[in-house]
């Protein structure tokens, strides 16, 4: 028998010795591991959901518009800075065009001022998230038909069928204005979002602005980021972080804390495993020194308490693997209800409310950077009490 081998029977003679001890430390040392990965893994899914949701219905990951189109600063956006529709023919993906313009809604009874956009519906059902609120065959009859957010239906007091002024800059520099028919209204669950929705399709926008049918105002892209190279040095390509400032600062935020968290929890886990096991060993203190007397080295010691350190961790990773594994496969066949946390009420993000279901995924990141941070902790954290151990071991 080699010397390895020897020092793994001799760890695992030691281990079985108090069978009890060592189940209650493996199981509670999964069970630590295992939360660690739920909580990154849980923030992880629960912030791609609200982000699909925010990013899917009007944002998208990205736009490319012309330089300048939005000012920032305003808040305003340059009807007269428009886009070719044919110029991106080598961009493929989940893309869709849009224009877009500050107007005036009005009915009977009141007024409101609203970014009316204009959407390519075949392309916005196929790819955004629209298609979770009307159906992907839907379409728009009347030669200038809008659909409203339920919230801004109610301040213009109209329903669908009635008919509304809208007013606003055209590209020639002529007063745009029209009579639009309210085919559908969205019940969005309220928020602001509900209270300023407003969308026609793409050729009514495009007469309505009088801008030709090559021309639109963004191209919003819905899936991954379009290298620079692609497009025109005219163009900018803008991120969704730079559309909504406030969300992505408040999620970055989110996201550094949670994964401060993770690690510090996982720190403080074993370290508390650590101390246990350390008190495992200083009853087998006479044991060590027996040992040293027949003439065992220092260091052979040392590696028999680090190869038990190892079993144990090696062990529980295994079980805590398997368990969140499991729970994480359990939630993504049937998605985790955030209302069970908000006691009923919804969530909100950027004036929408988000869809309450969370699909969970692993993520390989998640799985690789906690098993090795539980290992590299466990193994620092062992030095000092073993150190201890040894002295102790020395002068009995």
């Amino acid at each position: 028998m080699n010397k390895l081998s020897f020092l793994i029977k001799f760890s695992l003679r030691n281990l079985s010795r108090r069978p009890g001890r060592t189940l209650f430390l493996i199981i509670g040392m999964a069970l630590a591991h295992a939360l660690t990965i739920w909580i990154l893994t849980f923030r992880e899914s629960s912030y791609k959901t609200m982000m699909d949701n925010v990013l899917g219905m009007k944002y998208g990951q990205e736009q490319i518009t012309q330089k300048n189109y939005y000012d920032f600063v305003n808040g305003s956006i340059d009807p007269f800075k428009t886009i070719k529709i044919d110029s991106f023919e080598k961009i493929r993906g989940p893309i869709t065009f849009r224009t877009q313009a500050t107007t005036l809604i009005a009915s009977d009874t009141n007024a409101i001022p609203v970014v009316l956009n204009g959407y390519d519906l075949k392309a916005e059902l196929k790819y955004s998230k629209l298609n979770t609120i009307l159906p992907k065959n839907f379409k728009l009859n009347t030669p200038f038909p809008i659909i409203l957010g339920k919230r801004l239906a109610e301040i213009l007091s109209v329903q669908e069928g009635s008919t509304i002024a809208v007013i606003g800059q055209a590209i020639d520099g002529s007063v745009a204005n029209e009579l639009f028919t309210v085919e559908k209204i969205l019940d969005l669950g309220g928020g602001e979002f509900e209270k300023t929705y407003a969308i026609t399709n793409l050729d009514s926008m495009q007469n309505f602005l009088s801008l030709s049918k090559n021309s639109a105002h963004v191209l919003v892209n819905f899936g991954d980021e379009i290298s620079k190279n692609k497009i025109s040095n005219q163009l900018e390509i803008i991120n969704w972080k730079k559309l909504l400032p406030e969300i992505a600062s408040s999620s970055g935020f989110m996201q550094r804390f949670t994964r401060f968290y993770a690690i510090f929890f996982s720190l403080v886990a074993s370290l508390a495993m650590i101390n246990t096991v350390s008190l495992s060993f200083l009853e087998r203190v006479n044991e060590y020194r027996t040992c040293l007397i027949i003439g065992s080295p220092h260091h052979w010691l040392k590696k028999s308490m680090g190869i038990e350190i190892l079993l144990i961790t090696g062990f529980s990773l295994i079980l805590g693997n398997i368990f969140i594994l499991v729970t994480i496969g359990f939630f993504h066949l049937f998605p985790l209800n955030l209302s069970l946390l908000t006691g009923g009420e919804p969530l909100q993000m950027g004036g929408m409310v988000m869809t309450q279901d969370v699909d969970l995924r692993p993520e390989a990141w998640i799985f690789f950077s906690i098993n090795a941070l539980f290992i590299v902790t466990q193994l620092f954290a062992s030095i000092y009490p073993m150190n201890i151990i040894m002295k102790k071991s020395q002068r009995i």
